[in-house]
C-alpha cells in the first residue's frame, strides 16, 4: 500500500507555495473561480480549499489533488500533470464536479439553458463548461459569474 504526502493547501483562487506544478496550480484557480462564483456552493461548502499530495513511488509528473472544508478533506483523485493546461483544466473541472453532483448531490455547474449541470470539455486550446444536450462550448473555465 502506498502512503500520500500531503504537498499543499491553497485556496480556491490563491496559489500554493510549493510543490504543485504551475499549470495545476492554475487549472485550480479556475475552477475555483467558478466554485467561488456559485452561491450554493458556496451555502454547502464554506471554506473550501484545495490540497495536493504525492503517493510514495508515484511518477513525478503523478499528484493527488481534492478539495477540503475545515472538517477535512472532501476528495481527493490522481491527476497526471504532464497533460497540456486545458487538459489538466478539464480534469481538474472533472472531478470536483464528480464529486459535487455524486457525494453532495450539487447540480454544478448548472446549465442556463436547461435542467442539468455543464460538462467540462476542450475547445481548440481552451477549458470550456458545455452544454451536456448540444455539446456547446458556452463559458471558458474560469469565467463564471
Amino acid at each position: 500500500m502506498s502512503a500520500l504526502r500531503k504537498l499543499a493547501s491553497w485556496e480556491l483562487v490563491g496559489t500554493p507555495t510549493e510543490g504543485v506544478p504551475t499549470a495545476l496550480a492554475r487549472a485550480c484557480v479556475r475552477v475555483g473561480h467558478d466554485l467561488r462564483h456559485d452561491a450554493t456552493v458556496r451555502a454547502r461548502l464554506p471554506e473550501l480549499r484545495w490540497w495536493a499530495g504525492r503517493e510514495t513511488g508515484a511518477p513525478a509528473d503523478f499528484l493527488v489533488v481534492g478539495l477540503a472544508t475545515a472538517q477535512g478533506a472532501l476528495f481527493g483523485t490522481g491527476v497526471n500533470c504532464a497533460v497540456d493546461e486545458a487538459e489538466l483544466t478539464v480534469r481538474v473541472a472533472e472531478l470536483t464536479q464528480d464529486h459535487l453532483i455524486g457525494y453532495e448531490a450539487l447540480p454544478w455547474p448548472p446549465c442556463p439553458d436547461h435542467d442539468h449541470p455543464m460538462a467540462p470539455c476542450a475547445d481548440d486550446e481552451r477549458a470550456c463548461w458545455c452544454c451536456g444536450a448540444t455539446g456547446q462550448a458556452l463559458f471558458t473555465i474560469g469565467q463564471l459569474a
